[in-house]
């Protein structure tokens, strides 16, 4: 006589969906903010920079981070202004 076999049972897994609340929200806007301000520091000090300097391989270094700084600034300005719309709209 042939043995049986024997079906190996699924496990079912609940799905559990993890809604964004809202002080997931806020957490999420304060290290947008924090960043935001720590990188207009850094555009600013390398903007002094570059206009103290005398050397030309310091300017250009001091130019190229500035230039860099600004638009990770803008960035995260875009970020931030994204996650007060969605804070506004979700209420």
């Amino acid at each position: 006589m042939a043995k049986k076999k024997r079906v190996k049972e699924k496990k079912r897994f609940s799905r559990n969906v993890v809604k964004s609340n809202t002080n997931n929200r806020s957490k999420k806007i304060r290290l947008a903010f924090g960043n935001l301000i720590l990188f207009v520091i850094l555009f600013i000090a390398s903007i002094l920079l570059y206009n103290l300097s005398n050397a030309q391989m310091y300017k250009t270094l001091f130019g190229i981070l500035s230039i860099l700084f600004g638009f990770v600034s803008l960035a995260l300005v875009m970020v931030l202004l994204i996650l007060w719309l969605v804070k506004l709209f979700n209420k």
